[in-house]
């Protein structure tokens, strides 16, 4: 995917396991475990720090493995502000990078 989309990052979603649910706003997509009714993650085009094309927040509070993604994500991309009312910490690109899905799938 060379630019993001809700309606592309719901595909990417849905084949790699996960149930969507694009936010609200249009901004962005939630992804829930098919056993969850709690988003593991949410990819936001619109992100807070206007410096990104694109952030990942993750819910850490809920899911360890969100905290393993995180992780791995802060090795390769830069830790963006937090949403003030979510406070889920987030990772952001200034690029629509295809590795990022890629270490968000673990492969």
């Amino acid at each position: 995917m060379d630019m993001w989309t809700t309606e592309s990052l719901r595909a990417w979603g849905k084949t790699h396991g996960y149930t969507t649910r694009p936010l609200p706003s249009g901004n962005g997509v939630m992804f829930r475990l098919p056993t969850s009714k709690k988003a593991v993650f949410t990819i936001y085009l619109s992100p807070n720090d206007g410096n990104n094309a694109v952030e990942v927040a993750f819910n850490i509070n809920e899911f360890p493995e969100a905290r393993n993604l995180l992780d791995n994500l802060k090795a390769s991309y830069q830790v963006a502000p937090p949403n003030k009312a979510h406070k889920w910490p987030r990772v952001g690109s200034k690029t629509f990078d295809a590795r990022l899905l890629t270490m968000l799938t673990g492969t």
